[in-house]
């Protein structure tokens, strides 16, 4: 669901951008959505009125990954486990 949620917000904050070219999925760094001002960072312009979004995203994103390796750890050492009693 986190995957989910960072495209559909990721493709919402390109649509809002408000740079003087449109932003490009293709060639636009992805941190460019989440920049706080609008303004030249490393030769581009960039403007991204809903950075908010794009850096919830990249939250939700994380939290969401480090959730999942929790889970997925701990059910292979629980397997883990389970098998070393029963040999």
């Amino acid at each position: 669901m986190s995957v989910l949620q960072y495209f559909l917000a990721e493709a919402v904050v390109a649509m809002a951008w408000a740079g003087p070219r449109p932003y490009d999925l293709r060639t636009g760094y992805i941190s460019d959505l989440g920049a706080l001002r609008c303004g030249i960072s490393s030769g581009r312009d960039v403007c991204s009125p809903l950075n908010w979004l794009m850096n919830a995203s990249f939250v939700v994103q994380g939290l969401g990954l480090m959730v999942g390796a929790v889970l997925l750890t701990s059910s292979l050492v629980g397997l883990t486990w389970t098998h070393q009693i029963v040999l």
